[in-house]
């Protein structure tokens, strides 16, 4: 198996240890009153008036001891995937995108129901995608847009689900359907996605959907997209540690309101584009930050995701497909067990079925040359 190494292990250890010292000292602003609650009880300082909660090193230590290192996601018909294990490294497409570029076409329109089944037809048919992630159409209630693509999502495939959620009600409603078509694999079918919005902001909404899946047992990829430059450090080591606080704090909330509760570690960085002030996505900096927030994961002890096939580019073409390489392949030797966005372009905004089935063959390549080449008996 092929690997790469950003980080050295004090290098680690440093960035884990100013984590801690941030959580302490400078604390998280926690909007959703639960979750402030919850950390108070066990011995943060909470400012309420701020909405600011400051975490001892002693819950962190706590949470990552109770976090597991492995666990499964099911699908039908042999589609689970093993989370954690070093060499067993998956993806998956985009999710939560409401745009969308038909073939031959260089216009985006809002997605439907039509493309929502569409999407998952395809994506159920490729060999190098493991999970599908959620389109949501804009023809519906807006606020079960979630429930809605999960709905679709269990009529139309039986790999593992992506989704991020709007609320922890849709999460129940989400549930019930997931124990409806499979109930034995219930509810590790579907992973849901919890941002922490940078700088060192968990907002309402998010860290509900955090606790609520705790709650019903429903796997949390936690996540945080800083964009170097504007929400975090211009420095590529100031941009990981801000990462790794913020993740962090999160997976501290999670473990602490269902101690051993399955948990994701997904950094998702940006990188400012100083000229145009927009995120410049597929730069060799994207690569490198996913590549080390891998490593932080793995020093953490917990499953380990990253943003992978990322452009900027407004349509499936040549510059795509070299932003997507300079994004994913970092992240994938360095060991993330679950890599993402095939099927998205135009700064993380917009999908096309054109696309997908372009970035399939690109994990397809990817994958192989991580396997790296076998040298025993058999093979020489």
């Amino acid at each position: 198996m092929t690997s790469y190494t950003i980080l050295q292990a004090a290098d680690r250890e440093r960035i884990h240890d100013l984590a801690q010292r941030t959580l302490e000292e400078t604390g998280i602003v926690v909007h959703y009153a639960p979750a402030r609650q919850l950390l108070g009880s066990h011995g943060a300082r909470v400012d309420e008036g701020r909405q600011l909660v400051r975490i001892p090193r002693r819950l962190i230590a706590q949470a990552l001891a109770t976090a597991p290192h492995v666990y499964t996601m099911h699908g039908h018909g042999g589609r689970s995937l093993v989370l954690g294990e070093r060499g067993k490294y998956y993806t998956r497409t985009g999710t939560g995108l409401d745009w969308i570029v038909d073939f031959g076409s260089k216009q985006r329109r809002p997605v439907v129901g039509s493309d929502l089944r569409n999407w998952i037809r395809v994506a159920d048919a490729l060999g190098n995608v493991h999970m599908v992630g959620a389109l949501y159409d804009q023809e519906g209630a807006p606020q079960a847009m979630d429930v809605r693509a999960v709905a679709g999502m269990l009529r139309g495939t039986h790999k593992p689900l992506m989704m991020s959620a709007l609320s922890g009600e849709g999460m129940r409603w989400i549930k019930r359907l997931v124990e409806v078509v499979q109930p034995a694999a219930s509810p590790h079918r579907v992973m849901v996605l919890s941002s922490v919005n940078s700088p060192l902001t968990y907002g309402y909404g998010q860290a509900e959907v955090a606790m609520v899946s705790a709650e019903l047992g429903i796997p949390v990829v936690v996540n945080s997209s800083p964009v170097a430059g504007a929400s975090s450090p211009v420095s590529m080591a100031g941009t990981v540690l801000q990462m790794h606080v913020e993740m962090l704090a999160a997976v501290t909330i999670v473990q602490l309101h269902r101690p051993g509760a399955a948990v994701m570690y997904a950094g998702h960085p940006l990188v400012m584009d100083m000229r145009t002030s927009t995120a410049a996505i597929g730069t060799p900096e994207d690569g490198l930050l996913s590549a080390a927030s891998v490593e932080m994961a793995y020093h953490c002890g917990l499953p380990a995701g990253s943003d992978g096939l990322t452009s900027d580019s407004s349509t499936p073409d040549a510059m795509a497909v070299s932003d997507k390489w300079s994004s994913a392949f970092l992240p994938l030797l360095a060991g993330a067990h679950m890599n993402g966005a095939a099927g998205v372009f135009a700064t993380q905004s917009t999908v096309s079925l054109e696309q997908l089935v372009i970035d399939d063959d690109i994990y397809g390549a990817m994958l192989r040359q991580v396997r790296g080449i076998a040298v025993d008996d058999e093979h020489l």
